[in-house]
């Protein structure tokens, strides 16, 4: 009668196990043990010593007959044809992969870079250095990637993004110290973007522009930052399906600008290009003689092979914006930081319906898309202005436009994405932190601060917090510190 009642038991686990009703004893419930909720299924996948495996299996028994009356409402892990583990009927997981994983990678990614970065880096370290340096940056970033893929179709994924894969992987001992250090260096990447999008909107309508509607100050850039947080903020505390709605209209937003930069190259006329005010250097190091109202130009000269062959090689000179010199290493960094947002979809996984579909596949697609864009848009630029329109006009793509304003506005749209990619992402990471009791009560307040739709408003708003104190090392401009690059690094 045992033997019957266990081949029972068994065609009900391989059969049935998607029904909460006829679940067997040994299936993984979850409900009061924070750490064993995001772990313990996972674990059971990996090779455990015969001793381990079996003191596993008996504490799990123990907790099942411990919990079975008051866990029947619970959550229970359900695997796909094809060996996939997911969590079905969440009502807080409501984004699917094009506006949960691949919005948000791509527009971190583009951030700055799309319409300011990309002429900097071909500036200085011509067409072959900077084909090279997005070679070494997609070797590494898909190496990365590789990787999350890896733990990502690993077993059921929960909120937390990468830092539940690390601990479920590695224990949530080690998981927690990496869960830390990718939450701070999050929250300091988050600080970085905003201060790029204070840089972006100074450069355009600050001093030396024609609106000269921007003070350009240290506290009135802080001023201008903290707007730009809070709305951020307001957006995040709204939920994660105004997130995703939000992310998907901006990659609309930023793609029909960047579209419009694509047409522009081909039907705009042979033009020059104003050096703007703000570039001192330019104008201090004229050799001919200025008015105060003369202005220096650049030359737009639209598709030509003699314009090709002058900005094939490097060329390495002062960066107006710092006053620094540039060579390979500060050209790779400032080109690297800008545009690891690779995280940025996984970071979503607890909102995501399929996690473990949809983070490879959204994240792998975001990185070549990203690559693609950014290949065609250095060719396109090299091809079509001159070296030194390039090296004192970051924002020369607003002279050859179809329509100025749409670089503007691609431009803002795309960093503000980032902003909320950081702001969003940092706070599930913190979330999933105090649910595993990693520092046992000290986060029990942000626990406990959650909606009753999963919105972890708490951890949002301390969050927000650390961002504000993040953006202030940056001295309200345009982060080139160690500490700061080095975070943003990591956290992406």
């Amino acid at each position: 009668m045992n033997g019957f009642n266990r081949v029972r038991s068994t065609l009900r686990r391989t059969f049935f196990s998607s029904n909460g009703a006829d679940a067997s004893p040994n299936t993984t419930r979850r409900e009061d043990f924070p750490i064993l909720s995001h772990h313990l299924s996972s674990y059971e996948r990996f090779d455990l010593s015969t001793g381990s495996q079996g003191a596993s299996t008996t504490s799990l028994q123990n907790i099942n007959s411990n919990n079975n009356s008051s866990s029947s409402h619970a959550p229970i892990i359900e695997t796909t044809s094809d060996g996939v583990e997911f969590l079905p009927n969440n009502s807080k997981r409501t984004l699917r992969t094009i506006p949960g994983v691949f919005c948000p990678i791509a527009l971190s990614m583009f951030s700055i870079s799309l319409f300011m970065r990309v002429g900097f880096v071909v500036a200085h370290a011509g067409i072959l250095q900077t084909l090279l340096q997005f070679g070494l940056c997609f070797i590494i970033l898909f190496s990365t990637l590789l990787s999350v893929c890896s733990l990502a179709t690993n077993g059921a994924i929960e909120g937390g993004g990468v830092y539940h894969m690390i601990s479920r992987a590695l224990g949530p001992e080690f998981g927690g110290s990496i869960g830390v250090l990718f939450f701070f260096a999050n929250v300091i990447g988050n600080g970085q973007s905003v201060a790029a999008l204070v840089e972006a909107l100074v450069d355009s309508f600050g001093p030396g522009s024609k609106a000269n509607a921007f003070q350009d100050t240290h506290w009135w850039r802080f001023l201008y930052g903290t707007i730009i947080n809070i709305i951020s903020l307001i957006t995040c505390l709204l939920g994660s399906s105004l997130f995703s709605m939000a992310t998907f209209f901006i990659f609309i937003l930023v793609s029909f600008s960047y579209l419009m930069v694509v047409v522009s190259f081909f039907v705009q006329s042979p033009r020059a290009v104003v050096i703007p005010r703000v570039n001192t250097y330019a104008y201090d190091h004229q050799s001919f003689e200025l008015n105060k109202t003369d202005l220096i130009y650049g030359q737009y000269t639209g598709f030509s092979s003699l314009t090709m062959r002058e900005n094939t090689y490097a060329n390495y000179t002062i960066d107006y914006t710092t006053g620094d010199m540039m060579n390979f290493a500060t050209v790779f960094g400032v080109l690297f930081s800008s545009i690891t947002g690779l995280l940025a979809g996984a970071n979503m996984s607890g909102e995501l319906k399929r996690p473990s579909r949809s983070i490879p596949t959204g994240s792998v697609s975001a990185l070549f898309f990203v690559f693609f864009i950014f290949i065609t848009e250095t060719l396109l630029m090299a091809a079509t202005t001159d070296r030194f329109t390039l090296t004192n006009n970051y924002l020369f793509l607003q002279d050859i436009n179809i329509w100025a304003p749409f670089v503007i506005i691609g431009m803002i749209a795309a960093v503000f994405s980032a902003c909320l990619s950081g702001l969003i992402g940092a706070s599930r990471i913190l979330e999933a932190l105090a649910i595993d009791e990693i520092f046992g009560p000290v986060l029990s307040w942000i626990r406990g601060g959650t909606t009753r739709h999963g919105n972890p408003w708490a951890a949002v708003i301390f969050t927000f917090v650390l961002v504000q104190l993040a953006k202030g090392l940056s001295n309200g401009k345009n982060p080139n510190s160690i500490a700061i690059n080095i975070g943003d690094l990591l956290g992406k």
